[in-house]
């Protein structure tokens, strides 16, 4: 078995940061991942594809992202396998465990919807859920690089947390449609 790589967010352009640190990380453009087993051991990361497609196994699910999807990467878990298309590129929001307790989310979730959420991580956006992320990334990143503003840091994460709750909204919403089609799917075959 081949060696766990952990995988910090990358500094440099196209990244924002608040303050120095790797606590709650924007990065707007990332076209791929290095080879082999990794495991961002701290972060949890919502990635959006923005072009192209990429195909890898999480945790032994293969997933496939095309463009408007949305993944929610869980901390401690592995990816591997990582294939991408020339033209793939998707954003990410890093946030470590301990930015999820400062905007309070372990409060808004329970734990069917860590399990929710660890077996089914990826949803296809519908064009208005792309246009509101897009929004909602578009106001993160402003604030991020205005840190001069007054309350910045409750500021950006309040944004974060909203963008969560969405994330955890749509990929409810996905499951909710999943189990519908599998139910009216059946019993049509009858």
């Amino acid at each position: 078995m081949m060696d766990i790589f952990e995988f910090k967010p990358r500094k440099g352009a196209g990244t924002l940061r608040m303050g120095d640190s790797d606590e709650l990380v924007l990065v707007d453009r990332f076209g791929g991942m290095p080879a082999g087993r990794i495991k961002p051991m701290d972060h949890g990361i919502i990635i959006i594809c923005t072009a192209g497609a990429a195909h890898f196994e999480y945790d032994g699910q293969t997933i496939q992202l095309n463009k408007n999807d949305l993944f929610l990467y869980m901390v401690r878990s592995v990816v591997e396998k990582f294939m991408s298309t020339p033209d793939f590129n998707c954003r990410q929001i890093w946030f470590s465990r301990g930015e999820m307790w400062n905007m309070n989310m372990f409060t808004k979730s329970s734990l069917a919807d860590v399990q929710l959420l660890k077996q089914n991580p990826k949803v296809s956006l519908s064009d208005t859920d792309a246009t509101l992320f897009d929004s909602y990334f578009q106001q993160l990143s402003h604030h991020m690089r205005n840190s001069s503003l007054v309350l910045y840091p409750d500021i950006v994460r309040s944004i974060v947390s909203t963008i969560l709750l969405e994330t955890l909204s749509v990929l409810r919403r996905g499951e909710q449609r999943t189990k519908c089609e599998t139910t009216y799917g059946d019993s049509r075959l009858h």
